[in-house]
């Protein structure tokens, strides 16, 4: 039986396993665009939310350089800005964020858990680093905030620490530790530091129930008069204020009202 003869190569590849070729090629470009592109639209669409987040809070922003983490379902941003939409927040100015790291329910859904952010500056202070959880909690470190221009237009407080957690009915905890208070005397004579009675208890121009807990430390406070001449004195005070429930802004005028009044008279008497 005469054994069947191998078939010998042409050197040319046949038809269809070109074909194939081509199409699977294809197929690999077309998945790699389809990623690349839904990854796009994915990160713009959360990049888009997180603008109208902003425009909820009352600022028209910006996100500059973006990268978005599915599996962590978290969105980091640099270089980014915003500018008040309406004249309530106007003197805050332009807001710009040096970094800031956005967390997303697991749940998947476009809620936002928690934000991080450091190097922020606006018009009224910076800080160094801020956290918020939407309904839970805020805390920053390293903040100051600014006097006013007819006072000078420097540093008005330096807070060390600042911590808040929301309740149900309003602030489970206020807890603001302050590095440096400065106390300005304009040439006009006028204190940049008044406390005044309070008529209700508020927290960011909305009214609240009741604080479960005041915290407020004072480590020093700086006395500046513009209207002699003369270097800044540091008066070393290291005076603490503590009351639990406060129900009402008549509690908050009985029982840390006069606690403050007295801290700033005795500040305004120093020679």
């Amino acid at each position: 039986m005469t054994a069947p003869n191998p078939i010998a190569p042409t050197g040319k590849k046949s038809k269809w396993k070109k074909v194939f070729g081509i199409g699977c090629l294809g197929v690999v470009v077309l998945l790699v665009a389809g990623v690349l592109a839904a990854n796009y639209y994915f990160k713009r669409a959360v990049v888009e939310h997180l603008e109208r987040k902003m425009a909820d809070a009352g600022f028209v922003g910006k996100v500059g350089e973006f990268a978005y983490s599915i599996a962590r379902r978290e969105l980091s941003v640099r270089d980014l800005h915003a500018v008040p939409s309406g004249s309530m927040l106007a003197d805050i100015g332009e807001v710009s964020i040096a970094e800031g790291t956005i967390q997303f329910d697991p749940d998947g859904s476009k809620e936002i858990a928690e934000v991080e952010i450091r190097g922020v500056e606006t018009a009224m202070g910076s800080a160094s680093k801020m956290s918020i959880q939407p309904g839970k909690s805020f805390s920053a470190k390293d903040v100051s905030v600014k006097n006013a221009k007819e006072f000078g237009g420097g540093n008005l407080l330096k807070i060390a620490e600042l911590r808040v957690e929301y309740g149900l009915k309003g602030l489970d905890l206020v807890k603001v530790k302050v590095a440096e208070l400065t106390a300005v005397k304009n040439k006009k004579g006028q204190w940049n530091l008044l406390v005044k009675p309070m008529k209700e208890l508020k927290f960011r121009n909305k009214k609240i129930e009741r604080i479960g807990e005041f915290h407020l430390e004072v480590e020093s406070v700086k006395v500046l008069d513009l209207s002699r001449e003369g270097e800044a004195r540091i008066v070393p005070v290291k005076k603490s204020i503590r009351a639990r429930n406060i129900n009402s802004a008549a509690d908050f005028n009985s029982r840390i009202l006069p606690t403050l009044q007295t801290l700033l008279g005795e500040v305004k008497s120093q020679p």
